[in-house]
């Protein structure tokens, strides 16, 4: 079968998520005209699944960090998950040159693709470049990009050396699209206000508008890692969500989302979920009309990942505190085993 242009995923420093499997699967399924392409540096057994669908590879990679200019730069954000989340576009980069591919989508892997079997062409028609959701002037978001000029990823990856220094990947992104006329900026939910604000594209141009975190974490929550005492909840409204949801209604039809602007009497077909709670089953239930998604529509606040934590929460506070103080113990014994030694010295 000839696919069209590829989607491609990149999953490097960890092992691949258990609900990986879910939702490449619930994506592929909707576009079975794509091949989508997943390289990774899990270990081999971990990328079997990839057999049982059909539009979907598997592709074991090996990375040398030691030779990465980004993964070796002081300036990005402390902790693997911001380095790796970096890094993966020199991953990316060297799989498009060594395949000679000159367009192409990106997407993370905790977001539902939705079909989208006529965007490139409406893209193409836009310009050559990169194209990607933006929720705020300084940061872009990768939830879900599409490019047809490949040579975008080599200007994101100068963003992290000298002069601009970007600390993490939205920031990188969000400085190409400011400073380079090849980055496009996607329509995200609130695209009526942002438009103020930065060039955007309409809706009109593409056929819809992209998630690139607010309504993942509206309908489903946020991450429960970065909500470490409590469960996560729905109705979540992040910092760059600038419509009143209340007044905007989430529309599934089972196979896909859609927004209706109530107070402009829009229907405006939404393109990708991202999954920021990581509950892929929840997320596929949502749109297919399950319990949540009729709690969403009354507008009734669930939880939706971790429910033990609304009753061992402060254990969980309990547990770090005796941590931090017995970090803070050690720290101080080696500090004053230090000076005694230098004195003695």
């Amino acid at each position: 079968m000839n696919y069209s242009i590829p989607v491609i995923y990149v999953w490097i420093g960890t092992p691949l998520p258990p609900w990986c499997k879910e939702s490449l699967k619930f994506s592929s399924d909707n576009n079975p005209k794509r091949k989508f392409i997943l390289l990774s540096d899990s270990d081999k057994s971990r990328l079997n699944f990839a057999k049982d669908l059909i539009n979907v590879e598997s592709i074991n990679i090996k990375n040398n960090l030691n030779k990465s200019k980004i993964f070796q730069s002081k300036n990005l954000f402390k902790g693997k998950f911001w380095k790796y989340t970096s890094l993966r576009f020199e991953v990316l980069n060297d799989f498009l040159l060594e395949n000679n591919i000159k367009r192409f989508f990106h997407a993370e892997i905790d977001n539902l693709l939705f079909n989208f079997d006529e965007l490139e062409k409406e893209l193409d028609k836009v310009g050559y470049g990169m194209f990607i959701p933006r929720d705020n002037i300084d940061r872009g978001i990768g939830s879900f990009i599409y490019c047809n000029d490949h040579n975008c990823i080599e200007e994101i990856l100068k963003k992290y050396l000298s002069i601009h220094n970007a600390s993490n990947d939205m920031e990188a992104l969000g400085l190409c699209l400011k400073e380079n006329n090849n980055f496009f900026s996607l329509p995200t939910e609130s695209f009526h206000q942002n438009a103020k604000y930065w060039n955007i594209l309409n809706p009109k141009d593409c056929g819809g508008i992209f998630d690139a975190a607010a309504i993942g974490q509206y309908c489903l929550g946020i991450d429960p890692n970065n909500n470490r005492y409590e469960p996560s909840y729905n109705l979540f409204k992040n910092e760059n969500l600038l419509i009143d949801f209340e007044n905007e209604i989430i529309i599934s039809d089972k196979k896909a989302l859609y927004i209706n602007y109530m107070n402009k009497k829009q229907l405006i077909r939404i393109y990708n979920i991202h999954v920021h709670s990581k509950n892929i089953k929840l997320a596929i239930s949502f749109v297919r009309r399950g319990t949540l998604y009729y709690a969403l529509t009354s507008k009734k606040r669930k939880i939706v990942s971790h429910h033990y934590k609304l009753y061992f929460g402060f254990l969980i506070k309990f547990y770090d505190l005796i941590i931090l103080i017995i970090k803070k113990i050690i720290k101080t014994f080696i500090h004053g085993f230090s000076r005694i030694y230098k004195i003695k010295n």
